[in-house]
């Protein structure tokens, strides 16, 4: 009787474990600036140096949102992000940056994406930065500054599609996205 009380709670247990470790989806970050590292924090909770250019991955509960904080001294970025249930979080911060002399004194030019595709719309993303939507066969005009190659990407339909874009100080740049067929 009593092998059978304790096979009864080894499979609860190891049940209510395989249970939380399926419910469970990872918030991945990753810092790219120019400083060596920055203090990483969720939810206000310290979770210790983020190196750059290495991701940590954090496993959480989905259907929540989380706030991401990275600092390097008084320098600071906060990013809101809901951990989906069906898959894992994606977020790449870009500052912050020292800052650069050089960089100050690069002139703008204009970023201007078309989007062709069968969804009515498509929203727009400049280093994982929110800045738009676009209407199918539409343009979008963004400002930038030029010698940069900028990662665009447009989510539309559920999709995403990626582009890196260098940003010349000749001239304007156009990028055309045109949304993969459906299967």
């Amino acid at each position: 009787m009593i092998k059978k009380i304790m096979s009864f709670v080894f499979i609860l247990f190891f049940l209510s474990f395989n249970t939380l470790a399926l419910h469970t989806k990872n918030l991945k970050i990753k810092y790219t600036g120019n400083y060596p590292y920055v203090r990483l924090f969720i939810n206000n909770k310290a979770q210790g140096k983020l190196i750059r250019n290495n991701e940590k991955s954090f496993a959480n509960t989905p259907g929540r949102m989380y706030i991401i904080k990275i600092r390097f001294g008084q320098k600071e970025r906060t990013r809101s992000v809901f951990l989906h249930k069906s898959r894992d979080s994606n977020i790449v911060f870009y500052g912050p940056n020292k800052i650069d002399s050089e960089a100050v004194k690069k002139p703008l030019r204009t970023l201007i994406i078309k989007y062709m595709g069968n969804c009515p719309d498509a929203r727009v993303f400049i280093n994982g930065v929110f800045k738009g939507k676009i209407k199918i066969n539409g343009k979008k005009s963004i400002i930038l500054k030029t010698g940069i190659t900028y990662n665009v990407s447009i989510r539309t339909c559920g999709k995403e599609i990626r582009r890196s874009v260098y940003l010349s100080k000749k001239s304007d740049r156009y990028a055309v996205f045109n949304e993969p067929s459906r299967d």
